[in-house]
């Protein structure tokens, strides 16, 4: 189903959403090398539920922790950067970027808008 070289080594930016899990679930079935990259402030639910779905599928994930302050620079920069407001919703992306190449992935995937479709992102188990 997917390319040699798709299947070496894929990101999937894991969430506590539905659809990044969804996501990780179909993907790990195809992948060889699969690495859930999750980030957030401390012990926020997104850093909790993506490490417990990680470890269900046994999958390597990485976390990387930021605190508000370095999110309010993000969306600076990205402000700045862009002459615009805009954009301000994906202020994040320079988190995402940084994780990418930290973890030389060839190709990396996100789960959207299930979460808004289905009304949220927590169920009470998974």
């Amino acid at each position: 189903m997917l390319p040699k070289e798709m299947k070496d080594n894929m990101c999937v930016l894991l969430s506590g959403g539905l659809d990044s899990r969804v996501a990780t679930y179909i993907l790990k079935q195809y992948v060889n090398n699969l690495t859930a990259l999750t980030f957030g402030t401390e012990n926020c639910d997104e850093i909790v539920i993506a490490k417990r779905v990680a470890q269900a599928l046994r999958i390597n994930h990485v976390v990387k922790r930021y605190d508000l302050n370095q999110l309010a620079n993000y969306a600076y920069e990205t402000i700045r950067l862009s002459n615009s407001f805009g954009v301000v919703s994906v202020a994040h992306i320079g988190i995402v970027i940084r994780m990418l190449l930290e973890n030389a992935c060839k190709v990396s995937i996100v789960g959207f808008a299930l979460d808004l479709t289905l009304g949220g992102s927590y169920l009470t188990s998974f």
